[in-house]
């Protein structure tokens, strides 16, 4: 299967393949020549947070913290100039959540299995641009608080700065960079081990039909990733 590329940006991005399990290893090799280049490629994402919501017109408070980790795994070729970038797999390995509606009569709590819903890793693509191969993810979330219904609101969860572009989530960054690159010229010394980490936040005043209701999210990101060279 060949993967297509994109005509923008310098050497051109290319799409990662979606299914797991896919052998697919770009153009076969033409006759006499060796297999191009490829890495094993683990990542880890870690992410911690919380939101929150009011008080209402109902002088009701919504608020809601989280925490989870994602290991994915997959491949990385040499395809002349650029490179592709192979899906294996992605596992969700820790996942917790809890909400709590505050009111003047008490509190109502939600836990991780009375929410249901589960964040989502989205690896789309890796991007050569000077000297530095950056990786393209977001983690994809839902709307909260489940409790206060039409002030919920999309939680915003992190995503790296190739992946997820005209959500504004850069302008939004309080510390660290959400910029996941690879040195290019290290692959071919070895093993590479990069770390990343970044904090988020957004809060703003939103109008409702009957008064103004403030919403607040926050996230720490860390982001670990090791590339060996196949054999």
């Amino acid at each position: 299967m060949r993967i297509p590329r994109f005509p923008s940006l310098q050497a051109a991005a290319v799409l990662a393949l979606a299914a797991a399990g896919i052998a697919a290893w770009g153009r076969a090799p033409r006759a006499g020549t060796a297999d191009p280049p490829w890495w094993d490629v683990s990542m880890t994402v870690e992410g911690r947070g919380d939101y929150e919501v009011g008080p209402d017109g109902a002088n009701v408070r919504y608020a809601g913290s989280f925490a989870f980790a994602f290991a994915w795994s997959g491949a990385l070729q040499k395809d002349d100039e650029d490179y592709l970038l192979v899906h294996k797999a992605c596992q969700l390995t820790e996942w917790r959540i809890e909400e709590r509606k505050i009111t003047s009569e008490g509190i109502t709590t939600l836990t991780t299995a009375d929410i249901g819903d589960r964040p989502e890793l989205k690896v789309g693509y890796i991007l050569k641009r000077d000297g530095g191969l950056h990786i393209a993810f977001e983690v994809t979330g839902f709307d909260v608080p489940k409790l206060a219904g039409n002030n919920a609101f999309p939680l915003i969860l992190p995503v790296s700065a190739e992946g997820g572009r005209g959500r504004k989530y850069d302008v939004s960054l309080n510390s660290g960079s959400n910029k996941v690159v690879l040195d290019e010229g290290a692959l071919a010394r070895g093993p590479e081990e990069r770390a990343f980490a970044w904090a988020w936040k957004s809060q703003d005043w939103v109008q409702k039909p009957d008064a103004s209701v403030f919403q607040s999210s926050s996230h720490e990101a860390k982001v670990r990733i090791v590339v060996t060279p196949g054999r």
